[in-house]
């Protein structure tokens, strides 16, 4: 029998035997394990039941100052022992990676080697774990040196699942505003969910290669100017870090803020040698890109604010096919509301596209992509059942770097709620507005955009149009100031003069009659 003939005679069913080199060399651990976890286990013999001690620990993190050629090669686990459970073992063994291979259904395979076990005892010092790319925090383990009776994460002679823990827990020594204090939302990541408390900010994030959510806490250690140091822990992370966030004072329902580079926590360790105040909060941390912008902070839900313009308007709108705006029933599934409606009809010359922010509804942008304009013979609008299709509530405005930008938030939306916009007045009659494609207007995007290269989906034209019984006069506000306080907006109309006499009229007139009597 030839070579070619004896592989063939393989059976392809059947099982892979493991063997473990005994002059091994350890290998990265990061592609199957790394950060700090709190675990639970549960041998399959020996006792039936999960042992959740709070002390079990699973730390696969480098050593400071480690080369980056060998990041973590090693991990250990600490056991806690559970009172009510025969199989429970109260032990820290030492692992180091030897070695990882996938197969085709996507479950990991790595071997380990236990450090603390002797070189006498080589069956019981090599292991094999299991789990899985698409479900990492379960993973089973093998008690000896094989790999055949592992079948998944959750079937194994010992059964783990993990579940991310912060490093440490730093103490906060200072005080954020007391208008920090919220829910918001990051328009650069609405995923993202930011809650502010007096000494913390804690954001939870998705991530979407772990079945986890990513959340991390700053906490305030150090203030200067509108620069807060913040010690910075992540849940399944190695270590801590300073950053250091430069703050706007706060308007409307934005926070801006700009985010520093991050510091590794244990240089500063010695605070009489080095303060990391001076080093992490220094201008040159935020980074030299000429091309930067703030990142913002929205009051998740907003409270409505007056918008930096009003008016009544006709819209020409430019854009992406799908993101242009339609007739609808806000909350209906009517494409089309006005075919066979049962109210009154409208001649097609007075149909229009009509855009509005006015009278008790400056809070607002009311887009109407159908609007009828016919009025009666006392020049009343007829269209008195007319809704609109979209309705933006302000949130917020602010000009940087020559732009006005605006916040608006859409309720009705199923996908995005927060929209960003450019706008810009052009004469007195037309004002330009450029939607973001997301939540967060892109560093290109302009009053004129509406491409996705510039992070824009939509360009709207507004043309002043006002009718002489809407008294919707136009007020435009560029966001010079956006920390100017209006509650709301009075319009004083043109009207005849009155005369009022001065104080020396008066008393010429009151001598003059007094004399001729």
């Amino acid at each position: 029998m030839n070579y070619q003939e004896l592989c063939a005679s393989i059976n392809q069913e059947a099982e892979f035997d493991t063997l473990f080199s005994k002059t091994y060399s350890a290998e990265e651990c990061r592609a199957t394990i790394y950060g700090t976890y709190h675990f639970t286990y549960e041998f399959r013999e020996g006792g039936i039941g999960i042992c959740d001690n709070p002390i079990s620990r699973l730390v696969s993190c480098p050593d400071p100052g480690t080369p980056f050629e060998a990041v973590n090669e090693r991990f250990w686990m600490t056991y806690g022992y559970c009172r009510d459970l025969v199989s429970s073992i109260d032990a820290q063994p030492l692992y180091q990676c030897l070695g990882y291979w996938i197969n085709e259904k996507g479950d990991v395979f790595t071997g380990i080697a236990n450090e603390r076990v002797g070189s006498e005892r080589w069956y019981d010092k090599f292991r094999c774990m299991l789990t899985r790319q698409d479900q990492p925090q379960w993973f089973a383990k093998s008690l000896f040196a094989e790999c055949s009776r592992l079948y998944s994460p959750t079937d194994g002679p010992e059964k783990v699942i993990i579940s991310p823990i912060i490093p440490e827990v730093p103490t906060p020594t200072c005080f954020f505003p007391d208008n920090f204090t919220g829910e918001w939302v990051n328009t650069a990541n609405v995923n993202a969910r930011t809650i502010i408390n007096a000494t913390h900010i804690h954001e939870i994030s998705q991530v979407n290669n772990r079945g986890w959510l990513r959340e991390t806490y700053y906490v305030c250690q150090q203030i200067s100017r509108q620069q807060y140091l913040v010690k910075t822990v992540t849940k399944g992370e190695c270590f801590s870090y300073y950053i250091c966030f430069d703050f706007k004072d706060r308007h409307h329902n934005i926070l801006r803020y700009r985010k520093s580079k991050s510091f590794m926590s244990n240089v500063y360790d010695d605070l009489s040698k080095r303060d990391p105040l001076y080093e992490v909060c220094s201008w040159t941390s935020f980074g030299n890109d000429a091309n930067w912008k703030y990142q913002v902070f929205v009051l998740d839900p907003p409270a409505p604010v007056e918008c930096p313009f009003t008016g009544m308007w006709t819209f020409k709108q430019v854009g992406q096919p799908n993101s242009l705006i339609q007739t609808r029933i806000r909350g209906g599934i009517t494409p089309r509301p006005r075919d066979h409606g049962w109210y009154i009809t409208c001649d097609p010359k007075y149909m229009v596209s009509q855009w509005t922010i006015c009278g008790d509804q400056t809070k607002a942008m009311l887009a109407d992509r159908e609007y009828c304009r016919q009025l009666d013979p006392y020049g009343t609008p007829i269209g008195v059942y007319e809704q609109p299709d979209y309705i933006y509530q302000c949130a917020g405005y602010w000009r940087e770097d020559s732009r006005s930008y605006l916040i608006t938030y859409d309720r009705d939306d199923p996908y995005i709620n927060f929209k960003c916009w450019v706008y810009e007045r052009f004469d007195l009659f037309k004002i330009y507005l450029s939607r973001s494609a997301g939540s967060f207007c892109g560093f290109n995007q302009t009053s004129e955009s509406y491409r996705p290269e510039d992070g824009a989906d939509l360009r709207i034209e507004l043309d002043e149009a006002e009718r002489i019984h809407d008294d919707c006069p136009i007020r435009y506000d560029d966001g010079r100031n956006p920390w100017q306080v209006i509650d709301e907006f009075l319009f004083y109309y043109a009207s005849s003069s009155t005369m009022v006499p001065s104080l020396f009229l008066c008393v010429f007139l009151t001598v003059l009659t007094l004399n001729m009597f």
